[in-house]
């Protein structure tokens, strides 16, 4: 990653289907982390929004 690029608001953040870095805050589940996201389309599981690159939708 280019030095001079810095962390910018994910809503601007391309909503196409590619990965993006992402920061969770600190809460009382547990300390601040950088994870993983990306732009999902409705589908028969739910509806549009961010979803962690590590999720399953639909699976039990």
């Amino acid at each position: 990653m280019d030095e001079t690029e810095q962390w910018r608001n994910m809503a601007s953040a391309p909503r196409d289907g590619s990965r993006i870095l992402v920061t969770v805050r600190s809460s009382e589940q547990g300390p601040a982390e950088v994870d993983m996201a990306y732009w999902s389309r409705a589908d028969q599981f739910g509806e549009e929004g961010w979803r962690a690159s590590d999720s399953s939708p639909g699976r039990i």
